[in-house]
C-alpha cells in the first residue's frame, strides 16, 4: 500500500508506507465527513454564543469579534483561547484564556442523525496499523461531543487509534493552543522522527504549515488548493492510499 501520488504539475510527490511510522489524522471533515450538510455551521453559532458569554455582551458584537480572529487568526475560538482579547479590543480590558466556556457551548451540539457508519474508511485505518504504523487522531472538538460523532461513525478511539488527543476543558483545542508543538510532541510520543511522519487534515493552517515547519510530509484534504500550498492533495483520505 502506497501514497498515490499527486495528479497535479506542481506535486509530484509519492510517499510509500514504508516510509512511514506515524500516520496523524484531523478528524473532522477528515477522517469523518457529516452525511447531511450544515452539522458544522452549528461549531460557528457555538463559538459566537461562548464570545458573548465570556464578555457579557449581545450577540451580533461577540459574532463581529469572533469573526475578526477568523479572518486575522484562523479561528474565532482564539478570542477565547489565546488571552489577547484586551490588545485588540481594549475595551474589554486584558482577560485570561477560557477554554471552558466554549467546551461547554459546543458540547451542547446533538450529532445523531448527521453521520452515517464510515465502513471503508475503518477499514483502511486497520490496514495501516496492521502494517507497523501508527496512527494518532487529532480533534478540536470537545471531547464529549468527539466521542458521540466517532460512535455515530462506527468509530472508538480506544480500539481504532493508537493515540486520541481533543479539546479538553482543562487544555482548550490542542492544534490551536499547542500549535506546531501538537505535532512534534505526538512524534516524540512514538519515538519517531518527524520526516517519517505524514500529517493529513483539511485546514492548511493547523493541519499542514505546522507539521510542515518541523519535517512532516503532508496531504491536504479538500477541492481546492490553496496556491502556497505543493504537497500532496485530495478530495478524501480514500484517494490518498491504494493498495
Amino acid at each position: 500500500m502506497n501514497v498515490k501520488n499527486c495528479q497535479t504539475p506542481e506535486c509530484k510527490t509519492e510517499i510509500k508506507l514504508s516510509e512511514l511510522k506515524l500516520l496523524i489524522l484531523d478528524i473532522d471533515n477528515t477522517l469523518i465527513t457529516p452525511c447531511k450538510p450544515g452539522f458544522y455551521e452549528q461549531y460557528s453559532m457555538a463559538v459566537n454564543k461562548a464570545v458573548a458569554i465570556f464578555l457579557k455582551i449581545n450577540l451580533e458584537t461577540a459574532t463581529k469579534i469572533a469573526n475578526y480572529y477568523r479572518e486575522h487568526f484562523g479561528g474565532g475560538e482564539q478570542a477565547l483561547f489565546s488571552g489577547t482579547i484586551g490588545s485588540h479590543f481594549p475595551e474589554y480590558g486584558m482577560r485570561a484564556p477560557d477554554f471552558e466556556t466554549l467546551y461547554n457551548t459546543i458540547v451542547k451540539i446533538d450529532p445523531q442523525g448527521f453521520f452515517e457508519p464510515h465502513e471503508a474508511i475503518a477499514e483502511l485505518v486497520s490496514k495501516i496499523r496492521k502494517q507497523g504504523i501508527f496512527v494518532a487522531a487529532v480533534t478540536s472538538t470537545p471531547e464529549l461531543l468527539s466521542r458521540k460523532i466517532l460512535t455515530e461513525c462506527g468509530f472508538n478511539p480506544e480500539r481504532d487509534f493508537d493515540l486520541y488527543e481533543t479539546y479538553t476543558s482543562k487544555f482548550g483545542s490542542p492544534k490551536m493552543t499547542r500549535k506546531g508543538n501538537i505535532f512534534a510532541d505526538i512524534a516524540e510520543h512514538f519515538h519517531v522522527s518527524p520526516h517519517e511522519a505524514l500529517s493529513i487534515g483539511d485546514s492548511y493552517r493547523h493541519d499542514i504549515q505546522p507539521a510542515q515547519e518541523i519535517g512532516m510530509k503532508t496531504c491536504l484534504i479538500g477541492t481546492k488548493r490553496p496556491f502556497k500550498y505543493n504537497g500532496l492533495f485530495a478530495q478524501s483520505i480514500l484517494d490518498i492510499f491504494k493498495t
